[in-house]
């Protein structure tokens, strides 16, 4: 899914697209040539996305539940991105002394540990979201093995048989066939 690529015309400001998806998917949307681009969740039904020019990233996006998760899983990450931000800037400028520069490093460091709690907290208390799929599917090589398998386990069928549980799925088959 990673290399599926469609366009549309924009015309009076609005766009369209339809088909069919077998259950809500996470795509990338932006505008060729240009700083216009998100990611949306698309599913069943009619979406509604509004935006101004240059400020996709702070569209108003409705009509999709699995946007509404997204949502509430990235609202509290964006506070850490911000901090994230901030940290690389000092750790990349040549100006910064080395011990500010490891001062950055540790501290960024638990950022990352705390946008991944984040994460593992949504993906534990929301079983039947294609966003804990979507998002476990990323981290299946990043998190212990054990973790992977007990969120995948508590997954609904519907959510185990999406392509993303299918991935996951595939990854601990691997994982399991090495032993």
């Amino acid at each position: 899914d990673n290399n599926t690529f469609d366009s549309t015309q924009v015309v009076d400001n609005q766009f369209s697209f339809k088909g069919t998806l077998e259950h809500p998917k996470k795509f990338d949307l932006y505008i060729q040539n240009s700083k216009n681009h998100t990611t949306i969740w698309l599913e069943e039904g009619e979406i509604d996305f509004k935006a101004e020019d240059g400020k996709f990233k702070d569209a108003q996006i409705t009509g999709s539940n699995a946007q509404l998760d997204s949502e509430r899983l990235w609202t509290p990450i964006r506070k850490y991105r911000k901090k994230r931000d901030s940290l690389n800037t000092i750790i990349d400028d040549k100006a910064t002394s080395d011990s500010l520069k490891k001062i950055a490093k540790q501290e960024l460091k638990k950022i990352w540990s705390s946008h991944l709690s984040i994460e593992k907290a949504f993906i534990k208390s929301n079983p039947n979201s294609y966003v804990s799929a979507s998002t476990l599917n990323f981290y299946t090589t990043s998190i212990e093995k054990e973790t992977v398998e007990d969120y995948f386990d508590n997954f609904s069928s519907d959510i185990q048989n999406s392509s993303y549980g299918k991935s996951i799925q595939r990854y601990l088959e691997l994982q399991n066939n090495l032993k």
